[in-house]
């Protein structure tokens, strides 16, 4: 539930291309009291290899490819920062007590920290990341913003500038 008897759905996770990896998703339904999740995982199927990902392997996004929907990391921060120099500036900020007017909307607009990280997997290892899913603070659409949309996310394996891949997770609202 992302607003007041609003369902959120996930409808497709994919690897665009071939890539001996495994990606999944899982969403975590929303309550009155708590906002829906949704973890991203991805294991590596082939052989032992150097994986490149953003700042929260193995799937890093903030924002729909819309802007619709905001995704706010589990963890201590590193990932995000504010927007506004007043806004929050912790994770856990962004994220409201409860929904406000039937919906959980984002408490900031969040802005991504472009660092990247090499992470080595060995064959069948599995890394993951949850997110809290959010309506976006700053849109201009009712709430919920009733459709779907789209989260893109690219890794490359063994080089960083090489063999890049994205892994892409539709959520549907409504």
């Amino acid at each position: 539930m992302i607003g007041m008897d609003t369902g959120l759905e996930l409808t497709d996770v994919s690897s665009h291309k071939e890539a001996d990896v495994r990606f999944e998703a899982e969403l975590c339904h929303g309550t009155i009291e708590t906002p829906p999740e949704i973890e991203f995982r991805l294991t590596n199927t082939g052989f032992p290899r150097q994986f490149f990902f953003g700042a929260k392997p193995p799937f890093t996004a903030v924002l729909s490819e819309e802007g619709t929907l905001t995704l706010i990391p589990e963890g201590d921060g590193t990932y995000v920062g504010p927007v506004d120099p007043d806004g929050p500036e912790r994770p856990a900020e962004f994220i409201p007590d409860s929904p406000n007017e039937g919906c959980w909307r984002a408490l900031g607009t969040p802005l991504k920290v472009s660092i990247g990280k090499a992470i080595p997997l060995d064959r069948d290892e599995t890394i993951s990341v949850r997110y809290t899913v959010l309506v976006s603070a700053d849109h201009d659409v009712a709430c919920p913003p009733n459709g779907s949309h789209q989260v893109t996310s690219r890794f490359s394996i063994g080089t960083v500038q090489e063999n890049v891949h994205e892994a892409t997770a539709t959520l549907h609202v409504g």
